[in-house]
């Protein structure tokens, strides 16, 4: 008896013997059912491997080994005694069948806390069984092999726990466990590789993590992927590969690491993998329009930049402008930030950054989206902010025109929000539209609403009216992960109407589907969806919804607005990054058929990298075209100093011109920057 363990009286021990009911347990989720070839061969009495040991004992379960201790049980694995203690004999490849005083001397004693797949726990005066693995180790759960009465053939794995009272019909506290001492420790799962992402590569969105393992002796059984050191998920089943979904949009915009551990069916983990490092960039696919901010005629651009923590952990933010000159754009310009002791923490993260004409001064302000968290009952609180333009291209200081952290306001989930700006109701002041993510019914149906936060006149915002949904049994399912939005003129009517960019799957024949549809606006509520256009016939070809990133304005100077999409065209056999741009013309109604209006499949134009590419549209050169404008991920240069590049595609009516350098920072006189921290607006 360990001396741990309680004593109890011989007349007690004779009574438990008489009287104990034997357990049976539950079946484990983790059956161990490879045969004794998928493992290396012991010889009788020799080295044998915990695999091997856990196989031989599901041999017997599998055949209904029944329990007599009169009778032997010759099969592949020897001839040994149908009880507790011939089944130990026979799983540890013994010469001959032991019994529970004699299991002792071939192996050593060891803790609870020890056990491993192929030990035992032996009460030496009437019986013993066979641990399997752990299942939860720090609760105590665990699985076992036993033969236990003549009503109960070979079982297991059975369920138990180590801290259970009794094990078997018999007190706990009787057991000793033991190691056998020729018992070997299989070697543990060696990861041969994450698969997915892959090194550098550059993500958004929903995307598999992927991991191939590997292992010498016996089948991997688990695989756990680690993000930056964290566990997010666990994958089980006997690969080579795993793979599990994983939704980006939890990290932030810049570099993480993705590492895998692996274990095998004897409970032994692997170490973990090497990290790969992936980048996410969610702001890179946002559908982004701006504004005027100095009144002269000339669209601009903002920039809302993570500018980390001070020294005393307060999160900054700064708020840049890039004024338009015409031709190109004059250099960024700090037009707010919160670096000083009036203002408080802004958690980039937290921020979703519109542009508009909030004041009708004709010259646009700011409004961010800011998740607030959630309040003690749980309630999720939205606040939006409003930078008010101060009538020189800059901005005053952050005013809160509306939160939901009242009685009258129900939850918001700022993470099931897509919000987007325009003139909905025609009166020449912006509201905000947002695609809120509605779930889905109890039959599964996909739930999607447009709340409009319309102008209240003063540069604010009342509170937020449903002014569409599929909450009904005309529309049909509408999944909110399979939309990108863009705000137009699409119908003539003065007023912006809303575009919705949805995936459409695939075909029977593996065609990517894609369908613009239109939410035009009647000024107070949108009318039904339209669709504009659509890919599902014998004309159009094949559409990645992954592949694009859209903008909307008048590119064809029309006073309709048309949709211009950034499409990954992959790279060419020299690895030469494509990209395409094609144009949806706006015809009032609809939507023409996609042209292409430039791509860089030619000796002219260099490689560009689709992922490394943030989009904005805009009447940059006052023409009263709309033009494109790129911030490009420049990466670093020799010293670290992290580059990014404006390029401008000058809208001429019918196609947009080849790319020109309109601002970078590769000069002594601008400092780094970083592209993954850069919200473009």
């Amino acid at each position: 008896m360990s001396q741990d363990h309680a004593v109890m009286s011989r007349f007690t021990r004779t009574a438990l013997r008489s009287t104990a009911a034997l357990v049976a347990g539950c079946a484990a989720s983790t059956l161990f059912v490879a045969a004794p070839g998928a493992h290396a061969a012991s010889s009788a009495g020799g080295t044998i491997s915990r695999g091997e040991v856990l196989a031989r004992a599901q041999s017997w379960v599998d055949q209904n080994v029944p329990y007599n201790q009169g009778g032997y049980w010759t099969d592949s694995n020897g001839t040994y005694r149908e009880d507790c203690s011939g089944l130990i004999s026979m799983a540890w490849h013994l010469t001959d069948s032991l019994t529970t005083w004699t299991l002792p001397s071939v192996s050593t004693r060891i803790g609870f806390s020890e056990l491993q797949s192929g030990d035992a726990l032996d009460y030496t005066d009437a019986h013993t069984f066979l641990f399997a693995n752990w299942t939860d180790k720090a609760s105590g759960d665990f699985t076992y092999y036993a033969e236990s009465n003549p009503h109960n053939p070979t079982h297991g794995p059975t369920a138990a726990n180590i801290n259970s009272s009794s094990l078997e019909g018999w007190p706990t506290s009787y057991y000793t466990a033991l190691r056998y001492n020729n018992i070997a420790g299989d070697p543990t799962p060696a990861v041969a590789s994450v698969t997915g992402p892959s090194a550098g590569t550059i993500v958004s969105g929903q995307i598999n993590l992927t991991a191939s393992v590997s292992e010498s002796v016996g089948t991997p059984t688990e695989a756990d992927f680690l993000v930056d050191g964290k566990p997010v998920s666990s994958v089980t089943g006997a690969g080579p590969t795993y793979s599990a979904p994983f939704d980006t949009r939890k990290l932030s915009d810049g570099p993480h690491t993705l590492a895998v551990s692996a274990k095998n069916a004897a409970g032994s983990t692997g170490s973990t993998s090497s990290p790969v490092t992936f980048f996410v960039a969610n702001r890179g696919t946002a559908t982004t329009t701006t504004g005027d901010f100095n009144g002269d005629g000339k669209d601009d651009i903002a920039v809302l930049y993570n500018s980390g923590q001070d020294g005393s952990g307060k999160n900054l933010v700064t708020l840049y402008t890039f004024l338009s000159n015409g031709a190109t754009f004059n250099t960024p310009v700090n037009a707010w930030d919160n670096n000083d002791k009036v203002n408080g923490s802004w958690t980039w993260d937290n921020a979703k950054i519109l542009v508009g004409d909030f004041s009708g001064t004709g010259k646009s302000d700011i409004v961010v989206m800011y998740n607030s968290g959630q309040d003690g009952a749980g309630k999720y609180l939205t606040t939006l902010y409003k930078f008010a333009n101060d009538g020189s291209g800059g901005f005053k200081a952050p005013v809160r025109i509306w939160d939901n952290n009242d009685k009258v306001n129900g939850s918001w989930n700022w993470a099931n929000a897509k919000p987007v700006v325009g003139d909905f109701s025609g009166t020449g002041k912006a509201d905000i539209a947002v695609l809120y993510n509605g779930g889905q019914d109890g039959a599964g149906k996909n739930m999607l609403t447009i709340y409009k936060f319309a102008n209240n006149g003063s540069g604010g915002v009342l509170n937020p009216v449903n002014v569409w949904d599929n909450s009904d049994r005309v529309n049909g399912s509408w999944n909110w992960n399979a939309i990108k939005p863009v705000v137009g003129k699409f119908s003539g009517s003065g007023k912006d109407d809303i575009g919705v960019l949805y995936n459409g799957g695939q075909d029977g024949a593996g065609k990517n589907m894609l369908t613009i549809y239109k939410f035009a606006s009647n000024g107070s509520t949108f009318n039904a969806p339209v669709n504009m256009w659509d890919n599902n016939d014998k004309v159009n070809t094949s559409w990645n919804w992954n592949a694009l990133k859209a903008v909307a304005g008048d590119f064809s100077g029309t006073g309709k607005s048309d949709i211009v999409v950034m499409y990954n065209s992959g790279q060419d056999g020299a690895g030469k990054g494509l990209v395409t741009l094609y144009k949806f013309a706006g015809n009032g109604s609809t939507l023409n058929a996609p042209v292409d209006v430039w791509d860089n499949n030619d000796k002219v134009n260099g490689s560009w990298t689709w992922d490394k590419a943030k989009l904005v549209a805009g009447k940059f050169s006052g023409t009263g075209k709309s033009d494109l404008a790129v911030m490009y991920n420049g990466g670093q240069d020799g010293a670290g100093k992290g580059l990014v590049t404006l390029y401008k595609f000058a809208g001429n009516g019918s196609t947009l011109n080849a790319p020109v350098d309109v601002w970078d920072n590769n000069d002594k006189v601008n400092g780094s920057w970083d592209w993954y921290r850069a919200d473009l607006a």
